[in-house]
């Protein structure tokens, strides 16, 4: 009898946990993998229903009202493809029952087709990018960039669609417009929220997991005014501390410098007897570099040294060398992060 129990029990179905119907894996996401099951559950209904465009989702028997807030709060920050949602939802419950939750309410402030746009509009992106992941990652960055115009009067400025469709959006639109971008092209990512510590402005940017680290990644600050930089592309927490000050919550350690783009470029200088070299051979090679180099500092006085003194530098490079640097100079400094960019505009 006990041997027939036991094969009763192997032969059982597993019982499989639902995923919601996203257009890339959902195990890529942030904040839903890290979801109790019944938050999970939740979760998945809440996304079918957002991905019809419905206004109420009913929830199953004995919901815990903790459970449904939690798992809509993942939603509305994990589901950057749900633009159309409005990002206020409301969750019902008994009176005399306050605690078990009995339908969610979701508003919208795009039509649902809008949802299919952005999908498709993003995928055309990514469709492009090519290489391993650091170079999908790159290349998406700079397209990013190059796309989207800051525009905090835009009417989808909060959303991957005013980013990705439109082509103007503010923070959290650039964080929800990369995370998107980088999911459908097989990398894990998803938005973080803090603030700006040297304006004190609430700010979104991603954490990216890259190469089997995570790392943070602010497209945002990076996208300056006909100027693309790198100032905040994958940078430790470290580095990042000196300039945002991170408050979401159960997001990894970021430590790895190895897929930091300076540092991966050969542009990180953390050796003040190699600073004139580096300088040097950037100068040299500025031609190759499209007119201009980049560089991050590791300590703060080598950075110093050379944002005050880049002319002189330049000087000396042409004293050096046959050939002369043809055009006007124009530096671009980002004190925080210690990074300086050199450029030459005939």
């Amino acid at each position: 009898m006990k041997k027939w129990l036991m094969l009763l029990l192997l032969l059982l179905p597993c019982c499989a946990l639902a995923a919601p119907d996203t257009p890339y894996d959902p195990a890529l996401m942030v904040y839903y993998p890290h979801l109790t099951v019944p938050q999970q559950q939740i979760f998945d209904l809440a996304y079918a229903g957002a991905a019809q465009g419905e206004s109420r989702v009913e929830l199953p028997d004995a919901t815990a009202y903790d459970d449904a807030c939690a798992a809509l709060d993942a939603l509305m920050l994990d589901c950057p493809e749900l633009c159309a949602l409005s990002g206020q939802y409301s969750v019902g419950y008994y009176r005399d029952v306050p605690q078990e939750a009995i339908y969610i309410d979701l508003s919208y402030t795009l039509p649902v087709e809008s949802q299919q746009q952005l999908v498709q509009a993003a995928s055309g992106l990514v469709e492009q990018a090519r290489g391993e992941e650091f170079e999908r990652e790159w290349f998406l960055h700079d397209a990013l960039c190059q796309l989207v115009t800051y525009d905090v009067s835009a009417v989808n400025q909060h959303n991957a669609y005013g980013a990705l469709v439109e082509g103007s959006a503010v923070c959290d639109g650039y964080a929800k417009a990369m995370a998107l971008l980088l999911r459908l092209a097989g990398m894990e990512a998803g938005v973080a929220q803090g603030v700006m510590l040297e304006t004190g402005a609430s700010h979104a940017w991603n954490l990216v997991k890259v190469e089997g680290s995570y790392t943070w990644l602010d497209v945002t600050n990076d996208d300056q005014p006909d100027l693309t930089t790198y100032f905040y592309y994958n940078i430790t927490d470290e580095w990042l501390a000196r300039s945002h000050r991170l408050e979401s919550t159960g997001l990894p350690q970021c430590d790895d410098r190895s897929v930091n783009w300076h540092v991966r470029n050969h542009r990180f200088v953390n050796n003040a007897e190699e600073m004139q070299k580096h300088i040097f051979n950037n100068f040299r090679n500025l031609m190759a570099q499209g007119s201009r180099f980049c560089l991050r500092f590791e300590r703060e006085s080598d950075y110093l040294s050379l944002r005050d003194r880049v002319f002189f530098w330049a000087i000396q490079y042409n004293k050096l060398f046959e050939y002369s640097i043809e055009g006007q100079l124009h530096s671009f400094y980002n004190d925080a992060q210690r990074c300086v960019i050199v450029q030459v505009e005939e």
